[in-house]
């Protein structure tokens, strides 16, 4: 596993795991496994809701579009008068 820039091999989770078991004991783990679910979950709910309140204020705020520019023909150029003298 690569996580957050740190190589987590097998070797280093079980020792994680160990040391948990160690330190909660076996009869705690589930109490602490719920909690961490509830815990991922409330984090999810919270970045869904703001990345939905990010995209409504990005659409209220966001200017209209600019208007498709019309299409013209090019004006014949003026004449250029020449003057005759004589």
């Amino acid at each position: 596993m690569y996580a957050l820039g740190i190589n987590i091999g097998p070797w280093h989770v079980a020792i994680v795991l160990i040391i948990v078991i160690i330190l909660f004991g076996p009869k705690q783990l589930p109490k602490l496994a719920k909690m961490f679910r509830e815990t991922a979950k409330e984090v999810r709910e919270g970045l869904d809701e703001a990345e939905q309140t990010t995209a409504s204020v990005q659409q209220q705020t966001a200017p209209p579009p600019a208007p498709a520019p019309a299409a013209t023909e090019a004006a014949p150029a003026p004449a250029a008068e020449e003057s005759k003298e004589g």
